[in-house]
């Protein structure tokens, strides 16, 4: 029986090590999230304006290498794979393409703008 524990912890460790364990949760939280919507058929289709701040919160996720809590959100809400993109999110939003640093996240330029208004 050690043999078995000593294997499970060695195997755990290296996946943790390989930052596979991440991932491998957040693919089995998804499919039982895939399973477990037997309301899919009967959603209701996503307006304009919960893409679009779908599609605001995935990018932040993303920007801030949450990509486990992204594809859980994906999955559940429904939201469209492919991407809006970033220019088209910005100008939806009415902030252009030059909108303070490049290097920041959408969500936090459109933060950083509201702080101004």
């Amino acid at each position: 029986m050690a043999s078995l524990q000593n294997l499970k912890a060695a195997t755990r460790s290296k996946l943790e090590e390989r930052g596979s364990i991440g991932s491998l949760k957040a693919q089995v939280r998804a499919e039982l999230f895939r399973c477990l919507d037997v309301d899919s058929e009967t959603r209701p289709k996503l307006s304009h304006e919960n893409i679009l701040l779908n599609e605001l919160i995935k990018e932040y996720l993303l920007f801030n290498d949450y990509r486990y809590t992204a594809s859980t959100l994906l999955a559940e809400s429904g939201q469209p794979a492919t991407g809006l993109g970033r220019e088209f999110v910005q100008a939806e939003l009415s902030m252009g393409n030059g909108a303070g640093n490049p290097n920041m996240c959408v969500k936090n330029k459109t933060t950083s703008r509201m702080k101004f208004l």
